[in-house]
């Protein structure tokens, strides 16, 4: 069970939820139950709280997994942090781009 994801609705307020596992590209519905407002309420059209609900992918526009979720689930992996990429500076790029730009400047 992966629990207090806030899944974020087309022209909706983000409701937490617990998912019984993360949806996949062939989903047509994220599965989930223990809905309610980011503030614990319960939304006025959840009858039963401990129902479980079909919410169609196609209003749902993204779903937020905390990072302790991820960690307190059985059945996803939990990756450590990766380190971040330093950028690297390589003159040749910026040289070429500033050529580009000069020549669309004289356009």
């Amino acid at each position: 069970m992966i629990k207090d994801v806030v899944v974020h609705m087309n022209n909706e307020q983000p409701l937490l939820a617990d998912l019984r596992q993360l949806p996949t590209a062939a989903d047509a519905c994220l599965v989930c139950t223990n809905l309610r407002y980011l503030g614990g309420k319960k939304p006025t059209f959840v009858d039963h709280i401990d129902s479980w609900f079909l919410i169609p992918l196609g209003i749902v526009r993204f779903v937020e997994v905390p990072q302790k979720s991820i960690e307190d689930s059985e059945d996803l992996l939990a990756l450590p942090p990766g380190d971040v990429a330093e950028e690297t500076y390589d003159p040749i790029d910026v040289e070429g781009e500033n050529d580009l730009l000069r020549r669309m400047r004289e356009v």
